[in-house]
């Protein structure tokens, strides 16, 4: 065989991916130009993003699963069935210094070019790095490494400084130039590895004291000085870390000074530990956030089960799975449930975790790939990807795949857990193991391993013990499933936020100009990356599984390597039913931010492992890797200074101020004095209704359920939750099962069908004096209650009066929803009056039984304009030729549609829409002064700019009766 042709395999196979990509990028911009102005096809009224912006998530959805598999199965067929695609390439061995070159300057290169930001950090190390090259390639990775230790050593040095009373701030910049002149100290007079090494065993001494950021208690409260003591016991757990990775380094040093063989031998797990937690580090101390709901749902559920007694799903349910469980738990130990510490325990909880990934890493990684991973590597604040990346790491682990029934019970257990506490990651680690889990099943029983071990009482022994707490926890899992598909017929609906049309943030490419060509980049990176991970993971496969055609038959000659590749690529299709359903604005990746770093942590195991001496490509796969973490300036490095890290103390804002106070549970702390004013009122409120009562709705948000101990029934919270059929079904049973007492935070519009039930059904009465809905006890009729609900005023009512693109959103995609309306059969005439035209139906009826109105005017589809939204804003865009593919029509941008009516109450009531396309479904009935209202007549108006028009001529005009929970 040529031995040249053999060498070009790794060439060609780069060049077709390479190609690949390229390719893909193109044909991802022509798919978006070609359905991102299609309608969404709904097939439930669900109001939320999806609806209120008038954009296509399931084709963008679509998009993420068609590039992946089609570009998945060309990349096989390439592989397979190229000439030498069989055969095996020459071993091609790159110094290590070029891993650490490369990975530097892919690094400062993205953020430079997408962000015109430049670390001095790594703009120091990679200074480094090449005088290291030129004067002795051997130093390379020894020198950078030592440049990050001096960095954290720094830094260790700096909390330390202000845990002694030190109060002069620091600055990455100070920090920077710091350890560049000690790095080039040692190197210009150390000349040796062994010089590094010894700095390396120092400065890992010093690394642990970054930890004491933790507990740092000053706060700068206009000229005064205020110190907030933290609990004891986060005190005493912060301090252990700190005494037990100090040790460590004690005894590096004891065992290696005098002889140290690499960094191998010379690194710690605690330097590892405390560097990735001090990057991930992150809150504003015991000053309480403005935000009640997003850090108060990762702790909630813990609260509600445990502290207030409510029982999993028949009372509370969890929204999205048990992940408050585990951080609500540190949170009521180390923090004593308040909210002045809650950002303390929130840190505390993933110092555990991120231990936990070093400690697996360092059972299968070089020390230069876990320093590489502490560093770059960090988590953010959304708690539901926390365990990704340990699991990940367990169940990819030599020693444990080796023992195969231990595995298979590893893998058991953490799938079942995995998916108690946030099922669709959950799910998605389980499902990318299955292939490597067959293959464990497989050997395990043609081995005859598996015959011997049955008949030994210690294998079933073990397996039972597995099973006790899958068998004690069924009912949370059953009642997880039943929840999960409540709400997933609602997910696009209601979570849909699609990156077509959407603006490129302010700091992406601010050197270009021309919007609609950043929002092109932007769309590319925003899809094309989790696409190409799903098809490296595939070419992992073929590599490291070495997978060839052999007898007309698709062999896999290491299938455990290639298992472990492909369950990179199989997590990511699995976590795109959710994290591609929601691109929020500004974020490149959005919910996809935990598996793409989930994605880095395993391709950097990969080539650590399997691929590093063997394939010419390994290079390219790096800085593949490191630049999927750059796209987002994700790097923990670069995030030194935030959150307070090099400042002496807290700074409290303006408008804040100083309270002790158990009840509510705040605890001695700094809060917006509206936003105490607001807690305090609630929770006094609620003494007022009794605290033994459980509530749905009654707030708007789970800070104040938490804050103010009250217990709440199904999901809790109406506003950001339930909106669609299913949903509201689930919640109806529960309230009903449970005599609940509802809250008026409810959206007439957003929750239509619980809105409409509770006015209707007669299941509930509504206490105006209370203010209220309270169960009806049997006491009230439903006639009764019709009667009195036929003018019910909520503080959200005047949502309803304009909805904007709602109505054209709904009434372009009717086909789809006509199957959940009725009609009962009305007839009416049309007649002008001035500028609006009359509409007369042939009899009176009541709303209820006609609580939606078509309606389609004749072509509308001709005015438009190219946008893009900045928020939910549009913004007229100025673009010509093929760009303008890329971007939004807005139809009659300036031309809006009211339908107007009598109340029995004399009023005037009106719902206004965007006339968009023409085809308008309108939901009347959440406007107050419809349900149980008589009708005889509605009036049509159209304005344009603000300014009455004629109206455009009516083609279709439709009562319809939209199914109702039951």
């Amino acid at each position: 065989m040529d031995q040249n042709l053999l060498q070009d395999t790794s060439k060609k196979r780069l060049s077709f991916f390479a190609g690949m990509m390229f390719l893909g990028a193109i044909l991802i911009l022509v798919y978006s130009a070609l359905t991102g102005n299609d309608n969404q096809k709904f097939t439930d009224i669900v109001v939320e993003f999806t609806a209120m912006d008038g954009s296509n998530k399931s084709a963008e959805r679509t998009m993420f699963y068609l590039f992946s598999f089609f570009g998945a199965f060309v990349y096989g067929l390439y592989f397979l069935f190229e000439k030498y695609g069989k055969q095996k390439e020459d071993v091609v061995t790159w110094d290590r210094g070029s891993f650490v070159t490369v990975g530097l300057a892919v690094s400062l290169i993205t953020n430079l070019v997408l962000y015109k930001t430049i670390s001095w950090i790594v703009l120091g190390a990679l200074i480094i790095t090449a005088v290291a090259r030129i004067k002795n390639r051997d130093l390379v990775v020894s020198g950078a490494a030592f440049v990050f230790i001096a960095v954290y050593a720094i830094c260790g040095l700096y909390r330390a400084f202000v845990f002694f009373g030190g109060t002069i701030p620091a600055g990455e910049k100070k920090i920077a130039l710091l350890a560049f002149i000690i790095s080039m100290v040692v190197f210009l007079f150390g000349k040796s590895e062994k010089a590094y090494m010894r700095g390396i065993l120092i400065g890992q001494l010093l690394i642990p004291f970054t930890l004491l950021i933790y507990i740092t208690s000053n706060y700068m409260y206009g000229t005064e000085l205020y110190k907030i003591n933290v609990p004891k016991r986060a005190l005493l757990l912060v301090l252990i870390f700190i005494i037990a990775f100090v040790a460590e380094a004690v005894l590096k040093i004891k065992n290696e000074w005098y002889s140290p063989n690499g960094l191998g031998n010379v690194l710690t797990l605690g330097a590892c530990a405390s560097i990735m937690s001090f990057n991930r580090f992150s809150g504003t101390g015991s000053i309480v956030p403005t935000d009640l709901h997003h850090p108060f749902e990762n702790i909630i559920g813990y609260s509600q089960i445990f502290e207030l007694g409510q029982k999993p799903f028949s009372e509370y349910i969890p929204v999205s799975g048990m992940y408050p469980l585990l951080q609500g738990w540190i949170f009521k130990v180390f923090g004593h449930g308040l909210a002045s510490f809650y950002y303390l325990t929130q840190n505390l909880f993933y110092l555990l975790i991120l231990t936990a990934i070093v400690y697996l890493l360092r059972k299968q990684l070089k020390a230069e790939w876990v320093l590489l991973i502490s560093i770059v590597f960090t988590m953010t604040d959304y708690n539901r990807v926390a365990l990704i990346v340990p699991i990940t790491l367990l169940l990819a682990w030599p020693a444990l795949i080796q023992k195969k029934n231990l595995w298979l019970k590893a893998w058991f257990l953490t799938s079942f857990v995995h998916g108690l506490y946030y099922p669709v990651f959950g799910a998605a680690v389980c499902f990318g193991f299955l292939p490597l889990g067959i293959w464990q099943i497989y050997t395990y029983a043609k081995s005859g391993e598996l015959l011997k071990d049955v008949k030994t009482v210690k294998f079933w022994a073990w397996w039972i013990v597995c099973f006790v707490p899958v068998i004690c926890g069924l009912g949370w899992l059953l009642g997880t499933v039943k929840h999960m598909l409540a709400m997933g017929a609602q997910t696009i609906y209601a979570d849909g936020m699609a990156r077509f049309g959407q603006m490129a943030p302010e700091n992406f490419l601010s050197y270009i100009s021309n919007m609609p060509i950043k929002v092109a980049v932007y769309y590319i990176l925003s899809y094309l990356i989790v696409i190409a991970i799903v098809w490296l993971s595939v070419a992992l496969f073929l590599k490291s599984g070495n997978v060839c055609i052999e007898n007309k038959r698709i062999k896999i000659s290491n299938p455990e390597n290639g298992f472990l590749a492909l369950s990179m690529g199989l997590m990511m299709l699995v976590s795109f039913s959710y994290t591609v359903v929601r691109f929020d604005y500004n974020e490149i990746y959005a919910r996809s931010y935990g598996v793409v770093t989930a994605a880095f942590v395993i391709l950097i195991v990969l080539i650590g492992r399997f691929v590093k001496d063997e394939n010419k490509n390994t290079l390219w796969i790096f800085a593949f890797a490191i630049f999927i973490i750059s796209v987002v300036s994700a790097e923990g490095v670069l995030h030194i200074a935030d959150d307070s890290k090099m400042e002496a103390s807290y700074t409290v804002p303006e408008g804040y101020v100083y309270v002790a106070n158990d009840k509510p549970r705040l605890g001695e702390c700094f809060i917006e004095q509206s936003e105490y004013e607001y807690v305090t009122r609630t929770n006094n409120y609620v003494d007022t209704l009794g605290r033994d009562n459980s509530y749905f709705g009654l707030v708007d948000s789970f800070g104040l359920f938490y804050l103010c101990d009250i217990k709440g029934d199904s999901v809790m919270e109406i506003l950001n939750t339930i909106k669609g059929y299913g949903a509201v079904e689930e919640s109806i049973e529960n309230i009903k099962a449970n005599d609940s007492i509802v809250g008026l935070n409810v959206n007439p519009l957003r929750n239509y069908y619980l809105y409409h039930w509770l006015l209707t059904s007669g299941e509930y009465v509504f206490d105006n004096n209370a203010r209220l809905f309270l169960h009806n006890d049997g006491s009230v009729s439903r006639e009764q209650i019709l009667a009195q609900n036929n003018n019910v005023t909520l503080p959200l009512d005047y949502v309803a009066e304009d909805i904007g693109k709602v109505a054209g959103s709904f009434g372009s995609s009717f086909e789809t929803l006509e199957p959940i309306f009725t009609e009962p059969g009305i007839s009416y005439e049309l007649s002008n009056k001035g500028d609006s035209v009359e509409v007369a139906f042939d009899k009176t009826f009541d709303g209820n039984e006609a609580d939606f109105i078509y309606l389609e005017f004749d072509n509308q589809t001709q005015d438009y304009s190219y946008v893009l939204y900045d928020n939910h804003s549009p913004v007229e865009q100025n673009a010509a030729g093929i760009i303008k593919g890329l971007l939004r029509k807005e139809y009659n941008p300036d031309t809006k549609v009211t339908v107007s009516w009598i109340s029995d109450m004399g009023e005037k009531r009106s719902q206004t829409c965007n006339m968009d396309e023409g085809k308008l479904l309108l939901p009347v009935g959440a406007v107050r002064g419809w349900l149980m209202n008589g009708h005889s007549e509605i009036t049509i108006a159209v304005t344009e700019n603000d300014k009455a028009i004629q109206v455009p001529e009516i083609k279709t005009v439709r009562l319809l009766k939209c199914r109702e929970v039951q």
